[in-house]
């Protein structure tokens, strides 16, 4: 993969991270009025930052020696 299309999958990253620190600052207030829908929110931010870094791995496993000690 391209150098390019590693800083834009670190965007990526970045975004899911603001999100989730978002739902995360919402969490309170919202699980008072829904539970359910609080809690999903959170899971579903979260399960977004996992799977951008693991893109981010898949894309820049080649650029970056990750298991080379």
């Amino acid at each position: 993969m391209s150098l390019e299309t590693v800083d834009n999958v670190i965007s990526n990253l970045a975004n899911y991270m603001r999100l989730y620190g978002e739902a995360n600052i919402r969490f309170g207030s919202l699980f008072d009025i829904d539970r359910e829908e609080a809690i999903h929110n959170l899971e579903r931010a979260f399960e977004a930052k996992l799977e951008a870094f693991h893109t981010l791995y898949d894309v820049s496993k080649e650029h970056f020696p990750y298991f080379t000690w």
